[in-house]
């Protein structure tokens, strides 16, 4: 959620600077975007975006290119700082969990035995004693 906000930040940049360059932004912003968003080298993105650039203003293409690749760097940042938190909380869950299931096996639970039960155990008990009495002397 919060990187849709960061994303969203973006988009009203760019947008509000197309704007300001008296230019459609509902068409060229998909287009930097895209660019932005490709698998492309720093280089290869940089070009791409001055072929754009030069279709919508004359001056200083150089330096809108380079505030458009800055912002969505930090752009990329900011939603990579936002998903940290929430990736090393999955891990201290799922390593709490481990250790919870693995405590619950070592957990030995009490057998309820019949009294009949108890008194067998205890008359075979006694019967060892006497045994074990008996062979010591």
């Amino acid at each position: 959620m919060a990187e849709a906000a960061v994303t969203c930040e973006f988009d009203h940049w760019l947008k509000d600077t197309l704007v300001n360059l008296n230019t459609d932004d509902e068409v060229f912003s998909p287009y930097i975007k895209g660019i932005l968003e490709g698998e492309e080298t720093a280089d290869e993105k940089q070009e791409a975006l001055q072929g754009i650039l030069s279709e919508i203003t004359e001056s200083g293409i150089d330096d809108l290119c380079n505030d458009i690749l800055k912002k969505w760097n930090l752009n990329l940042e900011s939603a990579a700082k936002e998903a940290e938190p929430k990736e090393k909380q999955i891990e201290m869950d799922e390593k709490i969990a481990k250790i919870m299931e693995s405590q619950a096996v070592s957990v030995v639970v009490p057998k309820t035995r019949s009294k009949a039960d108890q008194k067998l155990k205890e008359a075979i008990l006694a019967q060892y004693s006497q045994l074990s009495w008996c062979s010591d002397g």
